[in-house]
């Protein structure tokens, strides 16, 4: 089975940043791994925000009550860029 999910894209990239995962490679793991429901994955460069200890962030948000009521929410993930000498 393939895990289908919405695809955000990929940040343009300031010389000497990379990604640490190709999407294709992350597509095997979360398929090995028995990932069943991801709502998105996006590729992220943020100067704003950097901090170059973070390359992964996800957020698994299961069934919440807001405001608005009972919402479904799914996980999600983004891949941040990081300094292409520590990629490896």
């Amino acid at each position: 089975m393939v895990l289908e999910y919405k695809f955000l894209g990929r940040d343009k990239l300031v010389k000497g940043y990379t990604y640490p995962i190709k999407r294709g490679d992350l597509d095997v793991s979360l398929e090995r791994a028995g990932v069943t429901k991801l709502r998105f994955v996006a590729f992220s460069y943020n100067h704003k925000y950097r901090n170059e200890s973070t390359f992964l962030s996800s957020r698994m948000l299961g069934e919440a009550y807001t405001s608005g009521g009972w919402t479904d929410r799914s996980p999600y993930i983004i891949i941040s860029a990081v300094p292409a000498e520590i990629s490896p």
